[in-house]
């Protein structure tokens, strides 16, 4: 399965080795997948044989290119990424971005590759808030990030953030015995 959908083989004749050839340049680009494109912004792989990709962007539906052309030219965004959120659900955004949730910034890492600096993340934050609301937001929501588990908060003296491991709360860092040694 690819994002909730399932890879169809049309031609039950098909040697295996075929489709299995075909299979990584599917999963390059999955179909219901968000990508970006340099000229027509943002859209969505509707589907992809392993040879061509079927692309919807506004004002070109059903689009078609090749895998190595589609590869090239597109962007794969990452699912829950702050460029999609603020395309696909932009109410949603307001409501986090009011909140001061730490979610903007687990946004914000996905579409980075999980770690960044602060100096690196700060202008994408700053495109979904209003103009000159950067300092008291980021001054609100940064108190919140050092308890979500999401959050690697470890390196945050250095303005370094990232994603925790899957299934690391915080980050805790073990302190020396300190107590005097007998003898």
């Amino acid at each position: 399965a690819v994002r909730g959908k399932a890879i169809i083989i049309l031609n039950p004749a098909e040697p295996i080795d075929s489709v299995r050839a075909r299979i990584p340049r599917i999963l390059s680009l999955p179909p219901g997948s968000d990508v970006a494109h340099a000229t027509w912004g943002m859209g969505r792989v509707a589907g992809n044989d392993g040879e061509s990709v079927r692309l919807e962007f506004p004002g070109r539906p059903g689009h078609k290119m090749s895998v190595a052309m589609a590869e090239r030219s597109l962007d794969l965004l990452p699912a829950g990424g702050l460029r999609v959120m603020a395309a696909q659900a932009p109410e949603r955004l307001r409501e986090l971005v009011a909140a001061r949730d730490p979610q903007i910034l687990v946004s914000a890492l996905l579409d980075v590759g999980g770690v960044a600096t602060l100096a690196q993340i700060k202008p994408r934050i700053e495109a979904v808030l209003a103009a000159g609301e950067w300092s008291g937001w980021w001054k609100d929501a940064k108190e919140k990030l050092k308890a979500d588990a999401r959050l690697d908060c470890s390196e945050a003296y250095r303005q370094v953030f990232r994603l925790a491991a899957e299934g690391q709360g915080p980050a805790e860092v073990a302190l020396p015995d300190l107590s005097p040694r007998a003898g």
